[in-house]
């Protein structure tokens, strides 16, 4: 496997988006002020037109379309969009159709309490599979989850690992990741009040 560091993986916040409008805004503020290291095209909830970039931000780019599994044309869509820009695909091995070969990936696992494989099963998971780094996402914030959370990135230093809690109790958990030395974080832009529940406000952050 290629290692990871040769990919374009993201250091900061990554903001997600789900429209043209809040893409436009993303690619002109400060990448220095506000810590941005990349863009999540979330094209299972995307409104308008295709989304559109600028190659020339150095950003980067993930492409996620969750629930594209059993869809031909929603995977060729990701795939072309992915590989127009030099993106990374995010996929929930679950919900999504694989990425094509020699395009890379990230692994993405939303976990419920019923999920059967370990944290640490599913990062050994991700490599024997081809990812360049593992996004896992543990249920509403508890004790033992936020110490898994916390833990995690640490069992395998050599792989990028990234371990939040979901929902809105889990936002602080966000923030403290990315404080606590995880490579990335998502956050979404106060101008964007519907995007996903649980993300923190990128200007607030910094305001």
């Amino acid at each position: 496997m290629t290692s990871p560091d040769m990919h374009n993986l993201p250091s900061g916040w990554v903001v997600v988006t789900d429209r043209q409008s809040v893409l436009d805004r993303i690619q002109q503020i400060s990448r220095q002020k506000y810590r941005l290291g990349g863009i999540e095209i979330r094209l299972d909830l995307w409104q308008g037109e295709p989304p559109e970039l600028d190659p020339k931000q150095g950003l980067s780019v993930f492409v996620t379309d969750r629930g594209g599994l059993d869809s031909a044309h929603r995977s060729h869509q990701r795939n072309v969009l992915g590989r127009i820009h030099g993106a990374l695909i995010d996929v929930d091995p679950d919900t999504d159709a694989p990425a094509p070969p020699h395009q890379p990936w990230i692994f993405s696992s939303h976990r419920t309490e019923t999920t059967e494989m370990s944290p640490q099963q599913q990062v050994e998971q991700a490599r024997e599979m081809g990812a360049v780094a593992v996004k896992i996402v543990m249920p509403e914030a508890s004790e033992e989850n936020l110490r898994i959370a916390r833990e995690l990135p640490r069992c395998d230093p050599d792989f990028p690992i990234v371990c939040f809690c979901a929902g809105e109790r889990g936002t602080s958990d966000r923030i403290r990741a990315l404080d606590a030395g995880q490579p990335w974080g998502y956050a979404r832009l106060g101008e964007h009040p519907q995007q996903i529940p649980g993300l923190p406000i990128l200007e607030n952050l910094y305001s």
